[in-house]
């Protein structure tokens, strides 16, 4: 499903799930990971132009004051972590796909991400 409760139940977990797997289950609980991971997501789509500019610090704010990272050294490795979620359940061979905020609450399935986009957006991070 590329859109509707699938789709933003997906929301974070391209990132989160790559965090999760390069420290082998042993650095975050699985909402941290997500928690990072939606912040991440969040940036991207509003530079793919999907999500509206402003909402990743909404998004980074309501976490925070929920106690949850929405950051991690590891996010600077993004070769390994673009390696790593090139093999996400949602993605096609040697692609990257996101489940992106099209707004709050609502999100679509963006498959073919290009991974220099990904990186930038890590960069910018």
């Amino acid at each position: 499903e590329t859109t509707g409760l699938r789709a933003t139940l997906n929301f974070g977990h391209t990132v989160g799930h790559a965090l999760e797997q390069m420290t082998g289950y042993r650095e975050f609980l699985h909402g941290e990971a997500i928690s990072i991971g939606m912040v991440v997501e969040s940036y991207l789509g509003e530079k793919l132009g999907l999500t509206r500019q402003g909402t990743t610090q909404n998004v980074q704010d309501f976490l925070s004051k929920q106690g949850l990272p929405v950051a991690s050294e590891l996010l600077k490795d993004t070769a390994t972590l673009i390696e790593v979620m090139k093999r996400d359940k949602k993605a096609g061979i040697g692609e990257l796909a996101f489940s992106l905020l099209t707004q709050i609450g609502a999100c679509k399935l963006i498959e073919g991400v290009p991974s220099n986009d990904v990186e930038s957006a890590l960069n910018e991070l």
